[in-house]
């Protein structure tokens, strides 16, 4: 009995021990992590842009792209969203968005066939 008790009480200090060592010096490993994760290719002209609506930081992304003469076109694969017995038609509201950042007309492609990721 006193063997199985000091098994796992020194199974619980190992872990413990885990725990309190990945805390400390988890800004170290998630950094190193992502540095590995992350590719940091350079960006080049393509042929077009294809963005899903969902998130503002994606759609301006794309506007900074276009901006920045990456591409020409534009795609945008949108889809009405319903909250709180709320339709919307994101698709317009992006278009909107967008030629109001003076992306021309001629340029975005709008699906809007879309209907989950």
């Amino acid at each position: 009995m006193k063997r199985s008790l000091k098994l796992w009480l020194g199974g619980i200090a190992l872990a413990g021990s885990f725990l309190l060592i990945a805390g400390v010096l988890h800004d170290i490993w998630l950094t190193a992590m992502a540095r590995w994760l992350i590719v940091a290719d350079p960006v080049v002209p393509v042929d077009a842009i294809v963005v899903s609506t969902g998130s503002l930081e994606r759609i301006e992304y794309a506007i900074q792209l276009w901006e920045r003469k990456i591409a020409p076109r534009i795609f945008v694969s949108a889809s009405d969203w319903e909250i709180l017995g709320i339709r919307k038609n994101i698709g317009e509201l992006t278009k909107e968005g967008m030629l109001k950042r003076a992306v021309p007309e001629d340029a975005l492609f709008m699906d809007y066939r879309s209907q989950s990721t």
